[in-house]
């Protein structure tokens, strides 16, 4: 993540093993000034790192942030600087949040604009006999290709299901999950 913070808790290459969990290589930073989401469902790995980090040797730190662990997304909307998602023990991203929701867009149109190159675009599109929503990375290359299809800033969820959804292994994917329960902030 390319940050202007100086980090007040970086995590580099946390691993943790269980019978039938483990964190692998997990790494991220915790930038000074800054509220962090850790965002991820449940069983991602959250409150294990969390407990991982709180036992090891005391932090010297004289900066102040403040570390929210989550799965409602909609929390992270109103008060993160900062997203760290976490999925089966791996870290799959760590950025700003606004330039994460500001280089994604949700797009919705006609079924039949998906052509070869379109769906290429997209890291995820559900079609319905209305047309289509995706989600894509790449907004400019799909306005070009789409110039009549809606637009919107996507949500915290958004992504992160997304991002979810390409690191389950093949036989658990889905395309909608719901992401509900209590948070923690610690």
């Amino acid at each position: 993540m390319d940050t202007v913070f100086n980090p007040i808790l970086e995590v580099r290459n946390l691993n943790k093993s269980y019978k039938d969990f483990s964190l692998q290589n997990v790494s991220f930073s915790l930038p000074e000034g800054c509220i962090t989401g850790f965002i991820g469902a449940n069983g991602a790995g959250k409150t294990t790192t969390i407990n991982t980090i709180l036992g090891l040797a005391g932090m010297d730190s004289s900066g102040k942030g403040v570390f929210f662990s989550t799965h409602i997304t909609s929390d992270l909307d109103k008060i993160a600087d900062v997203l760290v998602l976490i999925d089966h023990g791996s870290i799959l991203f760590e950025e700003e949040k606004d330039i994460l929701l500001d280089s994604h867009r949700m797009v919705k149109g006609s079924a039949r604009w998906l052509t070869e190159k379109a769906r290429s675009l997209f890291s995820s599109i559900t079609e319905t006999a209305f047309g289509f929503t995706g989600l894509t990375g790449q907004p400019d290359q799909v306005r070009a290709l789409m110039p009549d299809a809606v637009m919107e800033r996507p949500l915290i969820e958004d992504i992160m299901l997304d991002a979810i959804g390409k690191n389950a292994p093949a036989a658990k994917r889905c395309k909608t999950a719901a992401v509900t329960g209590p948070h923690d902030t610690f």
